[in-house]
Protein backbone atom coordinates (compact mmCIF):
# COMPACT_ATOMS: atom_id res chain seq x y z
CA UNK A 1 0.00 0.00 0.00
CA UNK A 2 1.07 3.62 -0.99
CA UNK A 3 0.94 6.23 1.51
CA UNK A 4 2.05 9.68 0.61
CA UNK A 5 3.32 12.17 2.49
CA UNK A 6 3.76 16.00 1.55
CA UNK A 7 7.37 17.73 2.29
CA UNK A 8 6.87 21.24 2.06
CA UNK A 9 10.31 23.06 1.05
CA UNK A 10 11.58 26.50 2.13
CA UNK A 11 8.49 28.21 1.91
CA UNK A 12 9.33 30.79 4.39
CA UNK A 13 8.73 33.86 5.18
CA UNK A 14 12.10 35.74 3.65
CA UNK A 15 10.95 34.00 -0.07
CA UNK A 16 8.24 36.42 -0.14
CA UNK A 17 7.58 40.50 -0.59
CA UNK A 18 9.75 42.50 2.21
CA UNK A 19 11.97 39.61 3.06
CA UNK A 20 15.32 39.41 2.82
CA UNK A 21 15.25 36.78 -0.63
CA UNK A 22 12.03 37.74 -2.33
CA UNK A 23 11.36 35.09 -5.17
CA UNK A 24 8.85 35.90 -8.09
CA UNK A 25 5.45 34.03 -8.03
CA UNK A 26 5.65 33.18 -4.07
CA UNK A 27 2.39 34.13 -3.12
CA UNK A 28 0.61 32.28 -6.37
CA UNK A 29 2.95 29.21 -5.41
CA UNK A 30 1.60 29.30 -2.21
CA UNK A 31 -1.32 29.36 -2.57
CA UNK A 32 -1.61 26.22 -4.41
CA UNK A 33 0.76 24.97 -2.18
CA UNK A 34 -1.78 25.97 0.65
CA UNK A 35 -4.41 23.74 -1.03
CA UNK A 36 -1.98 20.87 -1.03
CA UNK A 37 -1.61 21.14 2.38
CA UNK A 38 -5.11 21.36 3.36
CA UNK A 39 -5.84 18.68 0.86
CA UNK A 40 -3.05 16.08 3.01
CA UNK A 41 -4.21 17.35 6.32
CA UNK A 42 -8.15 16.59 5.62
CA UNK A 43 -7.09 12.74 4.17
CA UNK A 44 -5.06 12.46 6.95
CA UNK A 45 -2.15 11.80 4.77
CA UNK A 46 1.20 12.51 6.69
CA UNK A 47 2.62 16.26 6.19
CA UNK A 48 6.52 17.27 6.96
CA UNK A 49 7.90 21.03 6.91
CA UNK A 50 11.50 21.56 5.68
CA UNK A 51 12.69 24.66 7.14
CA UNK A 52 16.54 26.43 6.10
CA UNK A 53 18.46 28.51 8.53
CA UNK A 54 21.45 30.04 7.61
CA UNK A 55 24.61 28.90 9.12
CA UNK A 56 26.90 30.72 6.71
CA UNK A 57 28.90 34.03 8.37
CA UNK A 58 27.98 36.23 5.27
CA UNK A 59 24.18 34.51 4.95
CA UNK A 60 21.91 37.48 4.32
CA UNK A 61 18.55 35.40 4.42
CA UNK A 62 17.02 32.49 6.80
CA UNK A 63 18.95 33.77 9.66
CA UNK A 64 17.99 31.81 12.82
CA UNK A 65 15.95 33.76 15.12
CA UNK A 66 14.32 36.03 12.47
CA UNK A 67 11.03 36.07 11.17
CA UNK A 68 12.51 35.89 7.71
CA UNK A 69 13.52 32.20 8.40
CA UNK A 70 9.99 31.12 9.86
CA UNK A 71 7.57 29.16 8.04
CA UNK A 72 5.06 31.42 6.32
CA UNK A 73 1.99 31.53 7.58
CA UNK A 74 -0.34 29.78 4.74
CA UNK A 75 1.62 27.02 5.58
CA UNK A 76 2.59 27.13 9.35
CA UNK A 77 2.77 23.99 11.10
CA UNK A 78 0.18 23.13 14.04
CA UNK A 79 1.97 22.58 17.40
CA UNK A 80 3.43 19.06 17.01
CA UNK A 81 3.68 18.62 13.50
CA UNK A 82 7.09 17.58 12.05
CA UNK A 83 9.61 20.76 11.15
CA UNK A 84 13.06 19.74 9.90
CA UNK A 85 15.71 21.92 9.84
CA UNK A 86 18.39 22.16 7.72
CA UNK A 87 21.46 24.16 6.98
CA UNK A 88 22.71 22.89 3.11
CA UNK A 89 20.07 22.96 0.10
CA UNK A 90 20.07 18.97 0.77
CA UNK A 91 17.82 18.43 3.16
CA UNK A 92 19.39 14.56 4.01
CA UNK A 93 22.75 16.62 5.36
CA UNK A 94 22.96 16.49 8.65
CA UNK A 95 19.32 16.50 9.93
CA UNK A 96 16.69 13.78 10.52
CA UNK A 97 15.18 13.19 7.18
CA UNK A 98 15.25 9.80 5.80
CA UNK A 99 13.87 8.34 2.99
CA UNK A 100 14.18 4.36 3.18
CA UNK A 101 10.39 4.74 3.78
CA UNK A 102 10.76 8.96 4.79
CA UNK A 103 11.61 8.56 8.28
CA UNK A 104 10.50 11.97 9.57
CA UNK A 105 9.58 12.38 12.92
CA UNK A 106 6.20 11.50 13.17
CA UNK A 107 6.11 10.69 9.27
CA UNK A 108 6.23 7.33 7.87
CA UNK A 109 5.24 6.57 4.41
CA UNK A 110 6.78 5.14 1.50
CA UNK A 111 5.92 7.90 -1.35
CA UNK A 112 6.64 11.68 -1.38
CA UNK A 113 5.33 15.10 -2.67
CA UNK A 114 7.83 17.91 -2.34
CA UNK A 115 6.74 21.17 -2.76
CA UNK A 116 9.26 24.06 -2.94
CA UNK A 117 11.41 25.92 -5.86
CA UNK A 118 11.84 23.09 -8.37
CA UNK A 119 15.56 24.36 -9.07
CA UNK A 120 16.09 24.93 -5.81
CA UNK A 121 16.23 22.65 -2.34
CA UNK A 122 13.24 20.71 -3.49
CA UNK A 123 14.89 19.53 -6.70
CA UNK A 124 17.93 18.48 -4.51
CA UNK A 125 16.17 16.66 -2.39
CA UNK A 126 14.06 14.82 -4.70
CA UNK A 127 17.16 14.47 -6.36
CA UNK A 128 18.99 13.16 -3.50
CA UNK A 129 15.77 10.86 -3.35
CA UNK A 130 16.77 8.52 -6.44
CA UNK A 131 13.58 7.23 -6.48
CA UNK A 132 11.32 6.55 -8.80
CA UNK A 133 8.06 7.63 -6.62
CA UNK A 134 9.53 10.69 -5.71
CA UNK A 135 8.09 13.97 -7.16
CA UNK A 136 8.93 18.11 -7.20
CA UNK A 137 6.30 20.06 -7.65
CA UNK A 138 8.03 23.23 -7.88
CA UNK A 139 6.34 26.05 -7.19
Amino acid sequence: MTVAALLLVDIQNDHFPDGAMELVGMIEATEKASGLLEAFLKTGQPVARVRHLSIEDDATFFLPGTEGCEPHPSVAPEPGEPVIEKNYPNGFRDTHLEFENLAVPAVSANAAFMVGLADGCASVIAGRRGRSNSRCAGC
